[in-house]
C-alpha cells in the first residue's frame, strides 16, 4: 500500500516534471524564436532605410548633375539668342561662319554638349557649332521641332535621336525664336550627348548592378537609364509614371520597374524648373541579401548563448516599450484627431459665410449692372435736363461695385483687376480708411516721389494694408506710444530684378519664433475673436500680383511685414485715343436671365445704332444658334438656368461657330479661370461697355 502510493507519487512528480520541461523546452524553443523574428524585423527594416537613403542620395547627386548641365544648357542658349536677336534666315546665313566660330567656343570644353544649332523658319539648319559650312538638312517634319513651333513651350525637350549630322545618340533642348513683333522666326537648339550621362550614370553606380539611375521626359520617355532600357518610355500604370502625372517634386516608393521587372526601392526628384525626373533605384533582392548574411550570424550566435530566462526578461520589456509606444502613439492620434475636427468645422462655418457672402454680393452686381447700363442710356441721349442726377447716380453705383468687391474679396472669390498703380496717389486717398482702423495708433509714412508703379488689384491690395495695420494694431495696444510706419522704397536683388518694397512696422511686443514660423499659415491665430486669414491674405494678394511677402519679428521690439511686388514696365506703344464707336449694323446675342440688365443692355446698344436680340437660357441661344441665324457677336452671362450655362454655350460657339466671338460676363473668379483656361474671352461683372465697341466696330454685320 505504501508502496503504490510512492509509486502514485512518483509519477506525479515525474509528469509535473515532464510538464515542467516540455514548458521549459517551449520556452526555449518559442522566446528566442520571437524575439529573433523581432530583431529580424527590424534589422531588415534598418537595411531597408540605409538602402532608401542610398537611393535619396543617388538622386540628389543625379538631380544635381542633370540641373548643371541643364542650367549650362540654358546659359549657351540663352547667349546664343542674345548673339542672333531677331535676325532672318538670310541675315544668320551670311553671318554663318562668325556664328559657327563663336558657338565653337561656347560649346568648347563642354562634353556634355553635342552641339548647339539655329534653325531657319522652316527647319532648315542655318547654323551649327560643329560644322562649317553646315550640311543641307531640314527637321522642318521632326516632332521635337513641330512641338516647338506649334506649342510655342519656353523649353521643349526632345525623346532620344540620332543627331542628323554626326549620327550619335542625343536629346535635344529647343527654345523658339520670335522677332519684336512675335512672329516665329525659328528654333535654337541645344544636343544633349546620351553617352555623357551614361558614363555619369555607371561611375556613379560604381558597377553595382542593383543601382538603377534614369533620367525621364513628363510623358515617361526614357532618356537615358542605367543600366539600359529595353523599352523607351515608362507604362502608363507604373507608380513612377503616376507620380510624373501628379507632379509631385520628390519622393520614395517601393515598385516593380515596368522596364526589367525588378522591384526596386526608387527615389525619384523633379530637375528645377525643366520639364524632366531622375530617379534612383536599388534592388529589394540586393537589399534581402545584404540583410540575410548579418541576420543569419546573429541567429547563430543567440540560439548558441541566449538563456531562457534572459530572453524572457528582454521578451517582455520590448513588450512593454512596445506598449508605452502604441499609447503614446494613439494619443496624439486622439489630440491629431480633435484638432482636425476643430479644423473642419471652422472650415465649414467658413464656407457657409463664404456662400452668402459672394452670391449677395453677385445679385447686387446685377442690380448695379442693370441701374449702370440705364443712366448710360440716359447719358447717351444727351441726359435730358436730368444730367446732375445721372452722373450722381453712375458715381454710386461705382462705389457700390467697389463695396461688392470687397465682399467678394473677403469669400475669396473676386475676380482680380490688375492694373498699373502708383502707391504714393493710392496711400493718400487709402490713408484716412486706414488712420481710420488703427485708431488711436499713430500712422507715419515715407514714401519717396521716384517710387516705381507696380501691377496690382486695388481692392486686394487695401485689405492686405488692412489687415498688416490690424496686425499692428493688435500687436501695439500694450504700447504706451503705438506707432505703425508705412515705407516703401524700390529694389534691386543680385539677380537684378526690380523690385518696389512695401514695409509696414509697428513697435509692438513681436512674435515668438514659433507664432512667427507659423503667421502665414491660413486659420493660425493667437487671438480669441480672429479667424486668421489676415496674413495668409496679405501673401496671396503679394502672389497674385506676382511678389511675395516676408516677416521679420523680434520679441520685444516690434513686427515689419515686408510686401514685394515687380516693377511695373510701362508700353512704349503711345495710348490709343478713345473714338466715338460705330457698331451700326452689328447685331448682339445676349443671353442674360436678369431681366433689368438685360433690358439696359439692349437699351444702350441701341442707342448706339447697334440691333440686340435678347434671349434668357443657353438653351435659347443654341436654338437660334442651330437654326443658322448669325451675329456679330454673341454675349452670355455664366450662370443661368436649363440645360446649359453660358461656359457650354461658348465650348458650344468654339466647335462649331469659330468664326463669330464669343464673350462670357461673370461675377465670380472661379467661373473666370475655368473660361480662361478654355481660351474664351471674359469679363468680370460689372464691365465697361466701351470693351464692346471694338468687337462690334471691326465685325459688323
Amino acid at each position: 500500500m505504501d508502496d503504490d502510493l510512492k509509486t502514485r507519487r512518483t509519477a506525479q512528480n515525474l509528469s509535473a516534471t515532464r510538464k515542467a520541461l516540455r514548458l521549459a523546452l517551449a520556452i526555449s524553443v518559442a522566446v528566442p524564436l520571437l524575439f529573433l523574428l523581432t530583431f529580424g524585423y527590424f534589422s531588415y527594416q534598418r537595411v531597408r532605410s540605409e538602402t532608401v537613403d542610398l537611393a535619396d542620395r543617388l538622386s540628389d547627386v543625379a538631380q544635381e548633375q542633370a540641373l548643371k548641365v541643364l542650367d549650362l544648357d540654358f546659359q549657351i542658349a540663352s547667349r546664343t539668342s542674345d548673339l542672333v536677336g531677331s535676325s532672318n534666315d538670310a541675315e544668320l546665313a551670311a553671318r554663318q561662319e562668325q556664328l559657327h566660330d563663336t558657338l565653337d567656343r561656347f560649346c568648347r570644353g563642354y562634353p556634355q554638349v553635342n552641339s548647339v544649332s539655329i534653325w531657319g523658319q522652316s527647319g532648315a539648319l542655318l547654323v551649327n557649332s560643329r560644322y562649317y559650312p553646315v550640311p543641307e538638312v531640314n527637321i522642318g517634319d521632326r516632332a521635337d521641332y513641330r512641338a516647338t513651333r506649334d506649342l510655342s513651350t519656353d523649353i521643349y525637350v526632345s525623346p532620344p535621336l540620332t543627331a542628323a549630322v554626326s549620327k550619335s545618340p542625343i536629346f535635344t533642348t529647343m527654345r523658339i525664336r520670335r522677332d519684336p513683333r512675335g512672329r516665329f522666326l525659328g528654333v535654337i537648339s541645344v544636343a544633349l550627348d546620351i553617352q555623357y550621362f551614361s558614363r555619369f550614370y555607371q561611375a556613379l553606380s560604381r558597377g553595382d548592378d542593383a543601382v538603377a539611375l534614369g533620367l525621364y521626359r513628363l510623358d515617361g520617355t526614357v532618356l537615358v537609364r542605367m543600366p539600359p532600357s529595353p523599352v523607351g518610355a515608362l507604362r502608363g500604370d507604373s507608380l513612377l509614371m503616376k507620380a510624373i502625372r501628379d507632379n509631385r517634386l520628390s519622393g520614395q516608393m517601393l515598385m516593380r520597374s515596368t522596364v526589367d521587372e525588378r522591384r526596386r526601392i526608387v527615389s525619384f526628384k523633379k530637375v528645377g524648373d525643366y520639364p524632366l525626373y531622375v530617379a534612383a533605384g536599388y534592388s529589394t533582392d540586393a537589399v534581402f541579401a545584404k540583410w540575410l548574411y548579418p541576420f543569419a550570424a546573429v541567429s547563430a550566435l543567440v540560439l548558441a548563448a541566449c538563456a531562457g530566462v534572459w530572453t524572457l526578461v528582454v521578451f517582455s520589456l520590448r513588450r512593454v516599450s512596445a506598449e508605452q509606444a502604441i499609447l503614446i502613439r494613439l494619443g496624439e492620434e486622439t489630440l491629431r484627431r480633435s484638432h482636425a475636427e476643430a479644423a473642419a468645422m471652422q472650415t465649414q462655418r467658413l464656407g457657409a459665410l463664404t456662400n452668402l457672402v459672394s452670391h449677395v454680393a453677385h445679385e447686387v452686381n446685377n442690380l448695379l449692372a442693370a441701374v449702370t447700363r440705364q443712366m448710360l442710356v440716359a447719358r447717351a441721349k444727351d441726359y435730358q435736363g436730368v444730367k446732375h442726377e445721372v452722373e450722381a447716380t453712375l458715381k454710386a453705383t461705382a462705389q457700390s461695385s467697389a463695396l461688392g468687391r470687397r465682399l467678394l474679396s473677403v469669400t475669396r472669390q473676386l475676380p482680380l483687376h490688375p492694373q498699373p498703380l502708383h502707391f504714393a496717389s493710392w496711400l493718400g486717398q487709402a490713408l484716412p480708411s486706414i488712420q481710420g482702423t488703427v485708431a488711436p495708433m499713430r500712422v507715419a509714412v515715407d514714401v519717396p516721389d521716384d517710387l516705381w508703379p507696380f501691377q496690382v488689384d486695388p481692392t486686394e491690395l487695401e485689405l492686405a494694408v488692412i489687415n498688416a495695420a490690424l496686425n499692428a494694431s493688435d500687436a501695439s495696444s500694450t504700447t504706451s506710444v503705438a506707432v505703425l510706419f508705412i515705407r516703401a522704397e524700390n529694389v534691386k536683388d543680385d539677380s537684378d530684378d526690380e523690385w518696389v518694397v512695401i514695409r509696414m512696422s509697428d513697435n509692438g511686443e513681436g512674435m515668438t519664433e514659433s507664432v512667427k514660423a507659423r503667421s502665414f499659415d491660413p486659420f493660425f491665430t493667437t487671438k480669441r475673436d480672429s479667424a486668421g486669414l489676415g496674413l495668409s491674405q496679405l501673401q496671396a494678394a503679394c502672389e497674385s500680383a506676382g511678389g511675395h511677402a516676408e516677416l521679420e519679428s523680434i520679441r520685444g521690439e516690434g513686427t515689419t511685414v515686408s510686401m514685394y511686388f515687380p516693377r511695373w514696365q510701362a508700353s512704349s506703344s503711345p495710348p490709343i485715343e478713345a473714338q466715338a464707336a460705330d457698331i451700326s449694323g452689328a447685331h448682339v446675342l445676349l443671353v442674360e436671365d436678369n431681366q433689368d440688365v438685360a433690358d439696359g443692355m439692349v437699351a444702350l446698344l441701341s442707342e448706339y445704332g447697334a440691333k440686340a436680340t435678347h434671349v434668357t437660357t443657353a438653351d435659347d441661344a443654341l436654338v437660334r444658334l442651330g437654326s443658322g441665324e448669325r451675329f456679330t457677336l454673341v454675349l452670355s452671362d455664366v450662370q443661368m438656368p436649363g440645360k446649359v450655362n453660358g461656359l457650354g454655350l461658348a465650348e458650344w460657339m468654339v466647335a462649331n461657330r469659330r468664326q463669330e466671338p464669343v464673350v462670357l460676363m461673370t461675377g465670380f473668379a472661379s467661373e473666370l479661370r475655368r473660361a480662361r483656361e478654355l481660351g474664351i474671352t471674359v469679363w468680370p461683372k460689372p464691365f465697361d461697355m466701351q470693351l464692346l465697341f471694338p468687337y462690334l466696330e471691326s465685325k459688323a454685320l
